[in-house]
């Protein structure tokens, strides 16, 4: 049997993210991309092995930033 970890981070409790790739890892087109807390004692987040992680990267950026937006309410791109 295979463990698996469910966690989860509110976009208000995201405060950087980011993509890393290994040469191996940009070969096959996988990454992970990190989630960073701004609340201190949290610790970040991981998607690993994911597919195209700069392009699932640009998407959840957009999402934050429209979340953020509408705090302002401004509107987002």
């Amino acid at each position: 049997m295979l463990d698996v970890v469910v966690e989860s981070m509110g976009l208000e409790e995201i405060e950087n993210t980011f993509v890393a790739q290994a040469v191996a890892q940009r070969v096959l087109g996988i990454g992970t991309i990190f989630f960073r807390s701004d609340g201190a004692g949290r610790a970040s987040l991981a998607w690993e092995h994911i597919r195209s992680p700069k392009k699932v990267h640009a998407h959840i950026v957009v999402q934050i930033d429209r979340w953020k937006n509408s705090l302002n309410g401004t509107k987002g791109p």
